[in-house]
């Protein structure tokens, strides 16, 4: 049997798990460097508009090392689909303006301030870039989103209050994010996230400062995920939404309905079924009561309450 009942409107596209950086909890550029073509993403979103599809979110790896980037996102703005886009920034600025403007939503990642930013994304150099990046990308009428991914490195609250400084300057919101080990990263590196992690107390403490303190306004997250971050560390849905109004398509044409379950054999792929087929063959999934990711945890409020 599969979950899905109805076509989904969403769609999260790995583009590459190719990478120039280090982060300590990720080390998903070990992962395979294949991805499809332009030819095969244009007729996937051709074919999954007609299903619907009417916003496709773009991560990676870093999606601009994918050469198809650009055409890709041109070709979904003249199907008018929502585009997403997350980038370490790195090299975002050695794109046109003109290209960028294919971007609806641009999302990044600050970690705190410089030193601390860089030490934790492996390369020297890369806060400087973000900012100028964020800048551009607030200039040209771009809405930013900035990720704040909390370890035992960083939860500290100066470094909180240093990025929701940046906030208030910059004109962007933030997602506050715990580290934790899962399926898109694949941490393989010589860092344990358990090590990484903050603990009870440290989560606890660490978000009801922010739900406190940071103004509203500021907040990409939701009242209901604040909650379940101080109360257990995680959320609950008894039915969960991914797989049937979102789902994950990783560089080969694989679909998943959700990070959770990326890399599974029994996944259906688009490129050898056809879209149509592939989408309405995700697998029924066990239910999943307990989840980490903030990105999906939102998907699933919105959709609740929606």
């Amino acid at each position: 049997m599969n979950r899905i009942e109805s076509a989904p409107t969403k769609i999260i596209l790995i583009t590459n798990y190719t990478c120039n950086l280090n982060c300590i909890y990720c080390d998903v550029k070990s992962l395979h460097k294949k991805y499809m073509t332009v030819d095969e993403l244009k007729s996937m979103v051709y074919d999954l508009n007609k299903l619907g599809i009417k916003q496709i979110e773009i991560i990676g790896g870093e999606p601009f090392f994918n050469p198809n980037l650009i055409p890709l996102l041109s070709h979904c703005k003249k199907l008018h689909i929502e585009t997403i886009v997350h980038s370490n920034s790195h090299i975002v600025t050695n794109f046109s303006e003109n290209s960028l403007k294919y971007i609806d939503t641009f999302i990044t990642c600050i970690n705190g301030t410089s030193d601390i930013h860089d030490l934790i994304r492996g390369i020297k150099g890369n806060y400087e870039r973000t900012l100028k990046t964020i800048e551009l990308m607030v200039q040209l009428g771009i809405t930013v989103v900035v990720d704040m991914i909390l370890s035992r490195i960083n939860f500290e609250f100066n470094y909180i209050d240093h990025v929701v400084s940046l906030s208030e300057k910059l004109n962007f919101k933030i997602n506050f994010q715990k580290v934790f080990e899962h399926n898109l990263v694949s941490c393989k590196n010589n860092v344990s996230i358990k090590k990484l992690s903050i603990n009870e107390k440290q989560r606890k403490e660490c978000f009801e400062y922010i739900l406190t303190n940071v103004k509203p306004n500021l907040l990409f997250n939701s009242f209901e995920y604040f909650q379940d971050m101080i109360c257990s560390g995680a959320s609950r849905f008894e039915n969960c939404y991914m797989g049937k109004f979102s789902c994950v398509i990783d560089p080969l044409g694989n679909i998943s309905k959700c990070y959770k379950y990326l890399r599974k054999k029994e996944n259906p792929n688009g490129l050898i079924m056809g879209w149509n087929n592939a989408i309405k063959k995700i697998p029924d999934s066990e239910s999943c009561y307990s989840c980490e990711y903030s990105s999906h945890i939102e998907d699933n409020y919105f959709y609740m309450k929606n």
